[in-house]
Parts: C-alpha cells; structure tokens; sequence
C-alpha cells in the first residue's frame, strides 16, 4: 500500500513549535481545541445512538488484512463520506499482550495494535485520541461558523456518542476516566498578533452530560503565536493543559483526571511527558530544530521545584533529546550522544522520575547504522516500538524492546491496513 504521510502528533508539535499552527486551519493539525466563557456556542450532547446508518451497507467492501507490507501499487477512491469497518478481523502476530489494546491514527483513519480491526470515518474528520474503546474526531462546523465540531464514537462500530460545537480552533482532546478533555485558541487569534486561550473544557460520556470550562477561557496574549496541547499522565490519572509559545508567557494547568481540580498553573514551564508527580522537558523552548546545547530538567509536578538535570554541564553540547516519554513509573527518553566531530550515539535510556537515575536500554551508531527509531505513540508502559529510521507512515514493520531486560525483538510485527483515507481520497489494496 502507498502511505499517507505521518501525522504530527502533540508530543512532536512541541518539539517542531507547536505555535507556528497559528497560522493554519481548524483541522491541519491532529491536535483538539475548547470553547469559550459568555457565549452559547458549545453544545454538548450525549445520547447513545443506535441508527441503522451508523454502518452503512454501502461502503466498500474490505479487503481482507495482510500481515506483511503488500508491495502491489495502492489504488486511490474518492474521498469516504461514510463510516467504513473492517470485517475481517484476525490476531496480529508478533504483538505482546501489554501492547494488545493500544491504538493506532492517521488521518481518519483508526486500528488496534493487537488484531486487524480498524474504523473508517469520513474523510472529513481527524483523528485525535483512542482510547479504552472511543475515538474522538475533529471537524469543521456544519454550520459555517468558525469553530470547530468534536465528535466521540465507539471504536467497533462507529457509532456516535456525543458531539460538541465549540468555538475552538486547533483543538487538542483526550479521552481519559470516561470523559472527553479538550482545549484549544479562539477563532480570533492570529499568527503573528494576538491570540486568544480557548480554555480547557471536559465532557463526561454519559447520557445528560454537558460540557464544563475546567480553565475558563478568554484570555488574550499578545506578541507571539500561542498554541495549546494536552498531555496525559502515564497513569492517565493526570492532564497537563499547556499554553506553549516562543516567549516567556507559557504555562501549564495540572488537572486531576477524577476530580476535574485544577490542581496548580506552573508558569514559564514546556513539558514533554509526565506522571502524576513530576514532568520532564528538554531546557530548550520549543522549536523547529533539534540540536545540541541544552541539557534536560525534571520538575515536581506541585510547584514546579527541579528535582533533577541531565546531563552534567560539562556534556551539555554533546546531547540532544527526542522523544520524551513517560512510560508507566520511568521516563524514557531517545537522545542523541556525540562522540567526535563525525561519531554520534543513539541511546535509548530509562530514567526515574524522581532521582535521575538512569538505565541504558539501546544505543547504536549512528554515523554506521541509521537503524531503528522510536515510535512514541505505539509504545507502553513495558515496552517500546520501533520504526526502520526512514519510515513515515503507520504502515510498516516494526521492533519491541522491552523496558525491563532491554531485549529487542527485531521484525516483531507489521501493520498493512487494507486502506487509509484522507481528505483527498482514499489508498486501497489493489
């Protein structure tokens, strides 16, 4: 199959400036966005829906998954207007139980790690957060306003759930404690110029709930691009609502997943990943590049107190970390090591969250072997996935290591949907 591009995830915008989406569409970035205080524009509404529709008849017929990259040229169909699943469900081999349930997006597109299920949805809507059997999905207003529509489905049916109308652009969502977390910037806002907080808002996913401003909205800055994106605790006990930026009005709101508090603003702060009681960031502000010169610096989630810094002073223009992430009670964290003018590392390396203390898991050459790299959004809390380091597409075969022995199993498994759709249209097996 011919793959789409990969997407950007929140985790990568941070890393590239997530605030130079300033200057795009609702929908050009797979991140969700809120609404905002005074006005009547968010309406919530959450009611199961078991309309025949919800799986039409008329969509294509699947074609039945593979398990290993099919080298045959794609064929390309007119965008998909309906909700499109994947009968023909089989075991992926190769996948470990603690891997089985996570998710897999791109585009409108959405599958399990575990077996070859997959749902379509229209090629109008983005993806942007499964989790425990829901898939939240970005759109544009049906109604021409600015804003945009969120909707939540059921993974094996497609099914609606619940839809919000915000007025909120470049919207960033997660779906955590049977509820849909969401924030986002004002329609108003521009790049250059000011810009203006959508808040952060939550919607439970039961019949009767209404959406709640946890960070009423309104807010205006002024002098920069402003961008906000949620992260999610390993736990996913913990949301990090963060306004992120090139100057020094950046701040994170802490909220607890089950009280819906807001438990602390802590400013001047970008993180990468965090648990519930410390965050991770590399002390360089968000950019377009990466490069070496600045260490890494591990907060205390209650006050923004560092605990630890890593590396020494003397090593910081040797060191340059991507990705970052929390993964169950470590951070992991891929980083690049150079060694001399011409010989650089890739170490893959755990680190405890509130020490420092640090466990090499993987590290390669990387001026022999451009080898494998992290695949941030497919990995868990035992185990990494890895990616061929020329890759760009959830299309592929890919590598575990396992967090505890750092074991890699190379070639563990692959993932060849039988189609991926985007708004231009769709590529299918032949």
């Amino acid at each position: 199959m011919k793959p789409p591009s990969r997407p950007t995830s929140p985790l990568a915008l941070l890393v590239a400036g997530i605030v130079l989406a300033g200057c795009t569409s609702p929908l050009d970035s797979p991140s969700p966005a809120p609404a905002s205080a005074g006005q009547t524009t968010v309406a919530g509404t959450v009611a199961p829906t078991a309309a025949p529709s919800a799986v039409p008849s008329s969509s294509p017929a699947p074609a039945l998954p593979t398990v290993a990259p099919d080298p045959a040229p794609a064929v390309t169909s007119p965008p998909r207007t309906e909700i499109e699943i994947n009968a023909n469900v089989v075991d992926r081999p190769g996948v470990p139980a603690a891997l089985r349930d996570n998710y897999w997006w791109t585009g409108s597109d959405v599958g399990l790690l575990g077996t070859t299920a997959q749902l379509g949805l229209p090629s109008s809507e983005r993806v942007i957060h499964a989790a425990d059997g829901f898939v939240v999905a970005g759109r544009a207003r049906s109604d021409g306003e600015p804003g945009t529509e969120l909707v939540v489905r059921r993974f094996e049916t497609g099914t609606a759930i619940a839809e919000v109308h915000t007025v909120q652009v470049r919207l960033d969502a997660r779906i955590a404690g049977g509820r849909l977390f969401w924030t986002g910037m004002r329609p108003e806002s521009r790049c250059p110029g000011v810009s203006v907080d959508g808040g952060v808002w939550v919607l439970g996913l039961t019949l009767g709930s209404v959406p709640i401003a946890l960070v009423e909205p309104g807010r205006s800055l002024d002098g920069s691009c402003y961008g906000r994106v949620l992260l999610l605790s390993s736990s996913r006990q913990t949301i990090g609502a963060l306004m992120s930026g090139h100057d020094n009005k950046v701040w994170m709101d802490v909220i607890d997943v089950a009280s819906l508090g807001r438990e602390a603003r802590i400013r001047n702060v970008w993180p990468w990943a965090m648990t519930d009681d410390t965050f991770l960031q590399w002390d360089e502000q968000p950019s377009d590049f990466m490069a070496p010169g600045r260490g890494m610096t591990a907060f205390d989630l209650a006050n923004g107190d560092v605990r630890w810094r890593f590396p020494d002073s003397a090593d910081l223009d040797r060191f340059a970390p991507y990705p970052i992430m929390a993964l169950g009670s470590e951070f992991v964290v891929e980083y690049h090591w150079t060694r001399s003018t011409t010989d650089t590392d890739v170490i893959l390396a755990a680190f405890d969250p509130l020490t420092g203390e640090r466990r090499e898991l993987f590290g390669r050459d990387d001026s022999v072997d451009h080898g494998l790299r992290v695949r941030y959004d497919l990995s868990a809390e035992t185990h990494v996935v890895l990616e061929p380091a020329a890759s760009s597409s959830i299309v592929g075969t890919f590598s575990i290591l396992e967090v505890s022995t750092g074991n890699l199993t190379r070639n563990a498994f692959t993932i060849d949907p039988p189609w991926l759709c985007t708004d231009e249209g769709c590529f299918r097996d032949g």
